[in-house]
């Protein structure tokens, strides 16, 4: 009948639009920030390593839990609000579910934008301060979010507020995970695939963690406590990440290396 056919033909359309992102990146991205990974290893800067020393190398790299929990304070986040917030503002400002879902659906809609700002942004704070400038960025952003979400269950709180501070602090969070996955290459290139797995593996887990919380509390603001302070224990995380090469928060120095002249970068220098 129609309500089959329908929603089979909906997904077609993620369908259609994933293939074709799969092909414009894997025809028009390099795999690092030096380069394709043939051209840095016929370079010399970049060992051949076999799947499992890969994985070996890049399960014990703290750098990669640390940002592993970050990104369980952003995406976590997120995939819990995006179920959940339909029914916390019905019951909270006595809306109507249509009503509510439309301005929960805004939540998700800073996607459109926010995380490509998020990667703009640490990009140009790398070209200034280094790897030291997304570091810094990804605590300020943590540290705002944790704000935003006290001041989002504030009592009081009109619904345009409430909304307004919901759309911030969705904001924040979808920003900094497009910061986070902007250091990934950064960690160790050496397994980069293995550090993104685990960073990205956060996020699922951090979702299943606070919606639990969600599922077991018996108050109504306590969860949202809680999401808070895993954004400011995500964020006071940071100063700890330490990759070799770079300037970290508290320690650690900037030094030069060697730069391979992709195609890419050849190209984006003319």
């Amino acid at each position: 009948d129609d309500a089959e056919l329908s929603w089979r033909l909906a997904l077609t359309v993620p369908a259609i639009l994933s293939i074709s992102a799969a092909c414009f990146f894997y025809n028009n991205s390099d795999d690092s920030p030096l380069g394709s990974y043939k051209q840095v290893r016929e370079a010399g800067l970049l060992q051949q390593k076999s799947a499992a020393d890969s994985f070996r190398q890049g399960i014990f790299n703290l750098n990669a839990w640390i940002l592993f929990v970050q990104f369980g304070a952003q995406l976590g986040i997120e995939l819990v609000m995006e179920s959940s917030l339909t029914g916390h503002l019905a019951n909270r400002f006595d809306l109507s579910l249509s009503t509510a879902a439309g301005l929960a659906s805004m939540y998700g809609m800073m996607n459109l934008f926010a995380r490509g700002l998020g990667g703009f942004l640490s990009d140009r704070v790398h070209k200034q301060f280094s790897l030291r400038g997304r570091l810094f960025l990804q605590m300020v952003l943590l540290f705002i979010e944790g704000t935003l979400i006290l001041g989002f269950i504030r009592p009081g709180n009109s619904l345009q507020i409430t909304v307004l501070w919901m759309v911030v602090f969705a904001s924040c969070g979808q920003m900094g995970m497009g910061n986070c996955f902007g250091m990934i290459p950064y960690i160790d290139p050496r397994c980069t695939g293995t550090i993104a797995g685990i960073v990205a593996a956060g996020g699922n887990f951090g979702g299943v963690l606070i919606s639990n919380v969600f599922r077991t509390s018996t108050s109504d603001l306590e969860p949202f406590h809680i999401m808070a302070y895993l954004c400011f224990l995500a964020a006071v995380l940071t100063p700890f990440i330490a990759v070799s090469g770079f300037r970290g928060i508290w320690w650690g120095t900037d030094q030069d290396t060697p730069v391979l002249l992709t195609p890419a970068i050849i190209s984006s220098k003319r």
